[in-house]
């Protein structure tokens, strides 16, 4: 019978495969910098300061956003999703 802590060193080596493999969101490949700048724009639209801008409206501005300051987003409706999320 194996010793337990021959499956722990598995289970490690496991859980740190399975961390390595998980694909980063859109957001999360951004650089600290423009994260903060999103993150700011959301905090915005939740407060109402972009006043009566739809949501989608905004997300295609952020992409445009993006796409000009060569940074890669995600489409308009992951976009809008995002933006609906309250921090």
């Amino acid at each position: 019978m194996a010793k337990p802590s021959s499956l722990a060193d598995i289970d490690a080596a496991v859980a740190l495969a399975a961390a390595s493999t998980r694909r980063l969101t859109w957001f999360e490949r951004l650089p600290a910098d423009a994260q903060e700048k999103f993150l700011a724009a959301r905090e915005k639209f939740h407060s109402g300061g972009y006043g009566s801008l739809p949501r989608l409206t905004l997300a295609r501005a952020l992409i445009d956003y993006a796409e000009k300051n060569g940074l890669r987003a995600c489409d308009y409706k992951r976009m809008g999703e995002w933006l609906a999320k309250q921090n």
